[in-house]
Parts: structure tokens; sequence; C-alpha cells
């Protein structure tokens, strides 16, 4: 797991349990190597227990925030279930790490 993360873990293990995220998977740069710790975004896979479509949309971006302000970076969330391009689900799932699955 990328150090970037490793320090965090805690503090992601929490965030997600109180957000109800059932998975969170980092990719892009930071898992493939070309992560600029300068420059670069963090970019997660993100997914959420069941829950009715207004709290889901309601719960979207607290995750969002949260880690933002844990990296003190910006942060590109993606739904899991958003992903309609199969080129970029294939490149996610190809490169993604785990950093969080619900117990």
């Amino acid at each position: 797991m990328k150090a970037i993360i490793v320090g965090h873990l805690d503090q992601l293990t929490d965030l997600c349990r109180c957000l109800q995220v059932r998975r969170l998977d980092l990719f892009g740069s930071a898992v493939s190597g070309g992560f600029d710790p300068d420059t670069s975004d963090l970019d997660f896979l993100v997914e959420f227990e069941p829950m009715p479509p207004i709290p889901y949309s309601q719960a979207y971006y607290a995750p969002q925030r949260g880690l933002e302000e844990m990296f003190r970076r910006p942060v590109d969330l993606v739904s899991a279930k958003s992903i309609i391009n199969t080129y970029f689900a294939q490149s996610v799932a190809a490169s993604k790490e785990t950093v969080y699955v619900a117990p």
C-alpha cells in the first residue's frame, strides 16, 4: 500500500465507518507510480452501504471532503456504480488497491 495512505489508515477506517462506506479503493497515479507528492491528486473508488436515493446523494460528498482534509490535496471520488465506460472500468479494476472494506 502506498506510503501516503499507510499513515492515515486509522483515520480512513473511522471516516468510512462514520459515512456508511462499504469499500474504498485507491487507483490512478498513486497506484501506478506516476504520483507527484507536490502536485498530484488522489483518486478513490467508493462503494456505499445500501441506502435510499436522497440520503445517498447527501452522503456522496462527505467522504470527498473528509479525504481532502485528511490528505490536504484534491481528491477525485468515483462511485463504483456510476462507472459506465467499459475501458475506464477495466483500467480502474486493473490498478486499484483496496484501502478499506467494511467488516
